[in-house]
């Protein structure tokens, strides 16, 4: 099973494993891996090798306007409109 990056990921699981356990320098590992020095100092200092989740860990509860007033006109909601 082949692995899912996001559209903008320039390293693969197999590249940021071998960052993580290299002993070479941040700039000897940018230039082999053709990276951003910051791309291969974020993969060190990670755990872990998939991609960290980038939306908001909390998203707002959004309720529909006709939603609310289906669920005021059943009683569910006081004073939803």
């Amino acid at each position: 099973m082949g692995q899912i990056l996001h559209g903008n990921a320039k390293t693969t699981h197999v590249v940021r494993s071998a960052i993580q356990r290299s002993k070479a320098s941040i700039k000897e590992l940018a230039e082999r891996y053709d990276l951003n020095p910051k791309v291969v100092t974020k993969w060190k200092k990670r755990a872990f090798v998939h991609d960290a989740q980038i939306d908001r860990k909390h998203r707002a509860l959004s309720v529909s306007f006709s939603r609310k007033r289906a669920a005021a006109k059943n009683g569910y909601l006081e004073n939803a409109m």
